[in-house]
């Protein structure tokens, strides 16, 4: 919820994100259901969303998931062509990034910080 709470994305749009990544992640499966397919948000590049995704499942453990698919249906205004295209492209995240390849528990407290530090100004 942090970091696309951070990127401006709208409250009922953190709320799909939620629901979809709780249904990828206790099922594998991924919702292919119109109305919970996150509209484009250009605060967030593609980059970031994708290693946001391979946190994620990293810390929860399904290692197995299909990232690429979630991407291509949850994310579809931002991900278009192959998924192997996903899988080798996206790899380099911006230096401004809200997510990082450290992991969930590091950006959690990255962001907790940044949020922390935008509350006292």
């Amino acid at each position: 919820m942090f970091v696309f709470s951070l990127a401006g994305t709208p409250v009922e749009d953190v709320e799909k994100v939620c629901d979809v990544v709780k249904l990828f992640i206790e099922t594998g499966q991924v919702s292919a259901n119109k109305d919970l397919c996150i509209p484009l948000n250009k605060k967030l590049r593609n980059a970031e969303l994708k290693q946001f995704v391979y946190n994620i499942i990293r810390y929860n453990g399904k290692d197995n998931l299909d990232a690429e698919s979630f991407l291509q249906t949850a994310f579809g205004e931002w991900f278009s062509g192959k998924k192997e295209n996903i899988a080798k492209n996206y790899s380099v995240l911006p230096k401004d990034s809200l997510v990082s390849k450290d992991g969930v528990e590091a950006d959690l407290e990255r962001l907790r910080k940044k949020m922390a530090n935008s509350i006292i100004e």
